[in-house]
């Protein structure tokens, strides 16, 4: 009777350490992050403020504007979005940023400007399948299904 008290009260003990030991980070305060969690509970007014105030610490944060550009997109301020992604790709190249502008001069009735960003998107990053894939779809769109598929079977042919 004492040897199964004494083992259950050191399994208790060891599952208490290891439990003590195993930590989970707090979440990183920061502006950015608090702007990811305003625009995942819908409240964009202040994702955006707070994408701004880590904009203003660094102006360079390439995430904070993508996140930002998001926002104005959502809200139908694509010129604030298209001029965001440009200032990205003035520092870095971004196949996100880059599909993102090319959604923004399709829908504003410039294919040309979009098929030349996503060209430049699948050169850029030859391994991924996304930007050939929105490319078969505005291929498609415009009823240039043979050229859609062409687009498709690469980004098939890459992932």
């Amino acid at each position: 009777m004492t040897k199964i008290k004494s083992v259950k009260i050191s399994v208790v003990l060891v599952t208490a350490l290891f439990l003590g030991c195993a930590n989970v980070p707090a979440p990183i305060e920061g502006n950015f992050n608090r702007g990811v969690e305003h625009y995942d509970n819908g409240q964009l007014a202040k994702a955006i403020e707070e994408y701004k105030l880590a904009l203003r610490k660094n102006p360079n944060d390439t995430f904070a504007m993508y996140n930002l550009a998001i926002v104005y997109q959502d809200q139908g301020k694509t010129d604030q979005a298209k001029n965001l992604y440009q200032d990205i790709l003035k520092i870095t190249e971004d196949t996100f940023s880059r599909i993102n502008l090319a959604g923004i001069h399709y829908n504003n009735g410039n294919p040309d400007e979009a098929f030349r960003h996503l060209e430049t998107a699948a050169n850029k990053n030859p391994d991924s399948a996304h930007p050939l894939s929105v490319m078969g779809e505005l291929k498609e769109r415009q009823g240039k299904l043979a050229e859609a598929e062409q687009n498709y079977l690469k980004a098939l042919s890459n992932t």
